[in-house]
């Protein structure tokens, strides 16, 4: 099936009528999207590429990353919008540990959740791991346990997610980011 009528389908599928005739989104079948095969254009890259690949993300990283990070007032670092949700350097910390855990599938840690720290430090932290990630890549150092692919996808994808989420708490504290 090509990818077009797997989209479809699963669009299709997840299109059901309510109670007077309004459409809501449900999904009703055991199709799947995007399909399982979708990885081997990905397998067809050869591992170099795959490296340069998450080495230009790891660039993209820094550049949000010092975006965000710089010039972030002090006291915006622990500003709370609710009880329930993190600060923007609790985030930084999650980042950390994020990261940490990326490199940990070259380099073995005995922890991937670092202490919490000072806004500086947790700061400095992000650099020298996106540093440490950036260096292996480079060099090919072996990746246990996963594809190039999962890291992409997971744990890179999850920190610029959270350099996102610490740019949406600066403007609410009043501190935004300066238009680029």
């Amino acid at each position: 099936m090509r990818e077009a009528e797997i989209r479809r389908d699963a669009d299709s599928c997840r299109r059901e009528t309510g109670e007077g005739g309004e459409s809501r989104e449900r999904h009703k079948c055991s199709c799947e999207f995007p399909p399982r095969d979708v990885g081997r254009d990905m397998a067809i890259m050869d591992a170099g590429t795959k490296r340069y690949m998450l080495r230009h993300f790891i660039a993209a990283l820094a550049y949000r990353g010092s975006n965000v990070l710089g010039g972030t007032p002090i006291p915006v670092a622990d500003f709370r919008t609710h009880a329930n949700v993190r600060t923007p350097r609790e985030i930084l910390n999650h980042v950390n540990g994020v990261l940490m855990y990326a490199h940990s599938f070259v380099t073995p840690y005995e922890s991937t959740v670092p202490e919490l720290a000072a806004w500086s430090t947790e700061v400095e932290r992000f650099f020298k791991m996106l540093e440490l990630l950036d260096a292996s890549f480079a060099t090919n150092d072996t990746i246990r346990d996963v594809n190039e692919e999962r890291l992409l996808q997971g744990p890179l994808a999850d920190a610029m997610l959270h350099l996102g989420q610490i740019g949406i708490i600066r403007r609410m504290a009043g501190a935004p980011v300066a238009a680029e």
